[in-house]
């Protein structure tokens, strides 16, 4: 899995407002994620549907906070190492 943002570059963030197939496969990480590491979470399951809204956005803080990272939401590098 690699993000590679509105722009198509590696390095590009995903967030809010970015529409795709990075935002599919990222909904769908987050989907796979939940699942096994957080079960019951309210955010989680969502929608895989390519368009980065809010329910995405609050599913990716859920997932930055229990790993340990900033919950702004947006998916960048160490998100995605995450």
């Amino acid at each position: 899995y690699r993000a590679t943002g509105v722009d198509g570059r590696g390095d590009a963030a995903v967030a809010r407002g970015s529409c795709g197939t990075a935002v599919a496969a990222w909904q769908t990480r987050l989907n796979r994620w939940s699942t096994s590491a957080a079960p019951g979470a309210d955010e989680l399951p969502i929608a895989v549907d390519g368009v980065f809204g809010p329910a995405t956005e609050r599913a990716t803080a859920v997932f930055q906070s229990q790993s340990g990272l900033a919950a702004d939401g947006i998916v960048g590098p160490a998100t995605l190492a995450a």
